[in-house]
């Protein structure tokens, strides 16, 4: 015998249906509407239940299987008392948002048994969702001022925003034969306000609240799949427990203060529906604070990553699976960004929020290679917050005795967190593996590993360059750096682990475990977002820092931090060029020019010319060609650069005075490949 609870009768009546279509010869009731004898599934309101003359009406073992709807509510005193009363040889819980934000274990009512686990990603992959078109739209001014978390109830029903959702609403359209629209608002009387505007304006509408009975609901819902109104508008009565699978618009005119209750909504639209091809999601986004949260939400992502965030900002469609798209607005993009880049993701609140979810789910204290296992916050957020992992347990967990690591050990920790995480090639990480398998290896074997294992090749450059960094041979400049000890050591032709690493890797399991961990993660980072093939050493349209770009680049030099523009490096023929598309000073002397997505202006540091006393210099050196010029390019500063490749060709050097009356060389540089267009946009968009 089944029982199933739930806490709304549209969810019962709905299951119910669902439950007679599959099991067709079974007895199917819903209690206290039809007589339970003999009835092989059971239906029943938590209200009802939970009240002991009904609950007690049952033996605790009279269910066999019981099914809980929607069970992130199961810590609520009625849940509990029929939790604790009844013992079904199966207890089977489903929701979408099992993330409580009253700190209840729902995990441990299951004792972290995860049965099935699906999101949104994987959903649209499998085809079990209906595609979507996602709209991120700008709200506009009223009086000047942008739509804001602030904003009044005038301006939030202002006659011009209404003209504006409205003439939106019907420029993007739906799929199907009738509108079946829902409207998600911020507050109880701008519901209101908006449906009588909206039907002012001839557009049949219905607010709804929570003071609403049940049955304006269901007449409501009815009236909106039967095509007698386009919308239903309300606050957040439908985040969860309904079903309305015809719904083919859904418009958000409110702000993103949590990326569950916006996925919640979102997905109001997701269910198929004869005849509806696809749900189209138009998201009005004002001046709020909070609308880095859209990218995390939408994408399911919610690693905090500002690389990852902006990607899919400016390449979201690309992101998801099957047919649906996600486009902005460019003024949208522009606002996400600004917020994504001010924004500090690594506080104790952002991470501990996950640490505790995945706590529960784990049944144990989460490592790095966890969070990202689980697309939570990633791991070189965590460590901007703190500098070793060891570090942030201590503060999350201050009454757990972690074991004490000496000064080497939080030395080697440190060096491993800060300098090589996250990493963006194998190499190091594959050396320190080894190392900690082997006694010595040498760098022909390391090349075998990344052919074998990676599909790498001729990575000796590669290689050495990692061993360097390892060996702290290469920060011999680098103030920040000078604190650390060597990890690896070289010994006649082979690497070594260093003595004291090695002695603590193999005498404290509780220092083993965080390096293993470090080592987990890198190597699943590099896999997932800078996985290089064949003979690659930097990815293309990826974002490094001036540090990284010298690193793996494999260039002798760790000086990043005082660079300036760019530095020539003789011995190996090559320029590294940073550029900055800034157009506030200092930048603006500067003033580079794209002509299309190969060909820009580039400027030479001051007081520089083509040659000195008969002889070429370096700028009349780049105006000849001689140099490999490798380029750097970012928006504003503030944010790491994106590499974009080499230069083909230099073209029309000149001398130049600026408007400073320095004298600069004026070059036009030609690409050896496009930017691709999305990278390209976002740079050139004021």
């Amino acid at each position: 015998r089944v029982l199933f609870i739930a806490h709304r009768k549209t969810i019962l009546q709905k299951a119910k249906e669902t439950y007679e279509n599959i099991l067709r010869d079974k007895k199917i009731v819903i209690y206290g509407e039809e007589d339970i004898d003999e009835a092989d599934v059971v239906f029943a309101m938590i209200q009802t239940l939970s009240k002991e003359n009904h609950m007690t009406k049952f033996s605790p073992d009279y269910f066999d299987y019981i099914v809980v709807d929607e069970v992130h509510h199961g810590g609520a005193k009625s849940y509990q008392s029929v939790l604790n009363y009844f013992i079904p040889k199966f207890l089977l819980g489903m929701t979408a948002t099992p993330e409580r934000g009253d700190n209840f274990d729902i995990y441990k009512l299951f004792d972290n048994n995860i049965a099935y686990e699906i999101r949104l990603y994987d959903a649209l992959k499998e085809e079990l969702l209906s595609p979507f078109h996602y709209f991120g739209i700008s709200d506009i001014e009223i009086d000047g001022e942008l739509i804001n978390e602030k904003s009044g109830i005038k301006k939030l029903t202002a006659d011009a925003r209404v003209k504006h959702i409205i003439e939106k609403s019907r420029f993007y359209g739906y799929s199907g034969d009738k509108i079946h629209g829902l409207i998600f608002v911020s507050r109880i009387d701008e519901a209101l306000l908006l449906e009588e505007k909206f039907q002012e304006r001839g557009v049949k509408a219905i607010a709804l609240t929570g003071d609403d009975s049940d049955e304006k609901r269901e007449r409501s819902i009815a009236q909106l799949e039967n095509g007698e109104i386009e919308y239903i508008i309300t606050v957040d009565i439908f985040n969860e427990g309904v079903d309305i699978p015809c719904v083919n618009q859904v418009i958000l005119l409110r702000p993103t203060e949590s990326s569950i209750v916006y996925i919640q909504q979102l997905g109001r639209g997701l269910r198929k529906y004869p005849d509806k091809e696809y749900v189209v999601i138009l998201d009005f986004i004002g001046n709020y604070e909070k609308n880095f949260l859209i990218p995390i939400a939408v994408s399911q992502n919610s690693n905090y990553d500002k690389d990852y965030m902006k990607r899919f900002i400016m390449n979201g469609t690309d992101m998801i699976p099957g047919q649906s798209s996600i486009i902005f607005e460019e003024i949208v993009k522009e606002r996400i960004f600004e917020n994504i880049n001010r924004t500090n993701f690594s506080t104790k609140k952002n991470i501990e929020k996950d640490f505790i979810l995945l706590e529960k789910q784990l049944g144990r204290v989460p490592m790095l290679y966890d969070f990202f296992e689980k697309n939570m916050i990633e791991p070189s957020v965590i460590l901007k917050y703190k500098k070793t992992y060891d570090e942030v347990l201590r503060i999350l967990k201050p009454r757990e005795e972690f074991p004490t690591l000496d000064t080497r050990e939080s030395n080697y920790l440190t060096f491993l967190s800060s300098f090589f995480t996250p990493a963006k090639r194998v190499h190091e990480m594959v050396i320190l593996q080894e190392l900690l398998n082997k006694e010595r290896v040498s760098i022909e074997e390391i090349g075998k590993i990344l052919e074998e294992r990676y599909s790498l090749y001729n990575q000796e450059e590669s290689i050495e360059n990692g061993v360097k960094h390892l060996a702290k041979e290469i920060f011999v400049s680098l103030s920040t750096a000078k604190e650390f000890l060597p990890i690896v050591e070289r010994y006649e032709d082979d690497i070594v682990l260093s003595g004291d690493f090695k002695k603590s890797y193999e005498g404290k399991l509780y220092f083993k475990n965080l390096i293993d961990d470090l080592i987990r993660y890198n190597l699943t980072y590099v896999e997932k977002n800078y996985k290089q093939r064949e003979e690659e050493t930097i990815l293309r349209y990826k974002e490094y820092s001036k540090q990284e770009a010298f690193w793996y680049l494999n260039l002798d030099f760790n000086n990043g931090y005082q660079v300036s523009g760019y530095t020539v490096f003789e011995e190996q023929r090559k320029v590294i060029l940073f550029i900055t598309l800034d157009d506030t000073p200092p930048f603006t002397q500067y003033d580079n020019k794209f002509y299309d997505n190969r060909r820009f202006t580039w400027y030479s540091k001051n007081q520089r010319c083509l040659s000195r006393n008969g002889k070429l210099t370096a700028e009349g050196k780049i105006a000849e060609n001689y140099y490999i010029l490798e380029v750097f390019i970012k928006k504003k500063s503030g944010e790491n650069f994106y590499y974009i490749g080499k230069v083909k060709e230099v073209l029309n050097p000149k001398e130049i005075v600026n408007y400073k009356g320095n004298s600069v060389v004026e070059y036009e540089l030609l690409l050896k490949d496009e930017i691709e267009e999305n990278l390209y946009n976002y740079l050139l968009e004021k």
